[in-house]
């Protein structure tokens, strides 16, 4: 997991509807930083997980990486999800 800098800006591309599993289009989002589209991910839409991937800088995260990103002890926000699975 390289670039882990917290105030990269990012995208958020997540490409499955995680009810049906069905392809449903690609939803895309903006955030100004790193930090906010992986609390965004993990707290927001944390079923579809599995099919996002984020964007920031040269580097690009997938689940278990933004899992991780959301974990660090460095992690600059606050968490709100008591839930936290580290796969």
């Amino acid at each position: 997991m390289s670039n882990k800098n917290y105030n990269t800006p990012a995208e958020l591309y997540s490409s499955r509807n995680h009810r049906s599993g069905r392809f449903s289009g690609l939803k895309y989002r903006r955030f100004e930083t790193l930090a906010e589209a992986v609390k965004f991910a993990v707290e927001e839409i944390p079923k579809q997980l599995h099919f996002t991937t984020i964007n920031a800088g040269d580097a690009s995260f997938r689940e278990a990486d933004i899992r991780k990103l959301y974990g660090s002890d460095d992690f600059p926000l606050t968490r709100t999800d008591a839930q936290l699975e580290t796969r």
